[in-house]
């Protein structure tokens, strides 16, 4: 499924990043910048809404600030509707440093790009926080 693998690689990215693998190089960057859209925005599960430019200056500033121990992963990945210019899906988001795992829902807007990997780009992203039993 092409919004499984884009969130997928997206997360990859960004446990990579974050936790400072050195293999990454500006390509992997440009990479990244090419499937958030233009005017993506992402509320966080605090009820904060970030744009882009601020977000990716967040997000670039920030690598290797989890360290070698940072895991990120989705699962319970469903698309809830497409057409042949959006795709709208949610999954759940995990995060660790070898401590207890935080969790997050996600609902995301795909715009559908041709010349992308996964032809999608990030439009929207909207997390709230979910409790570690579930």
């Amino acid at each position: 499924m092409e919004l499984q693998g884009e969130i997928e690689a997206v997360h990859d990215f960004l446990q990579a990043w974050l936790g400072g693998d050195p293999t990454l190089d500006e390509a992997a960057w440009r990479n990244f910048e090419n499937v958030i859209g233009p005017k993506f925005t992402i509320i966080s599960p605090n009820g904060e809404a970030t744009e882009r430019v601020p977000l990716m200056m967040q997000i670039k500033a920030a690598r290797g600030a989890r360290g070698l121990n940072f895991r990120i992963w989705t699962k319970n990945h469903n698309l809830h509707y497409a057409d042949d210019r959006v795709c709208v899906g949610t999954y759940e988001e995990w995060q660790s440093d070898d401590d207890e795992p935080t969790a997050r829902r996600s609902t995301v807007v795909f715009a559908r790009a041709s010349g992308l990997p996964r032809g999608l780009v990030w439009m929207h992203l909207h997390e709230t926080w979910m409790t570690t039993d579930s």
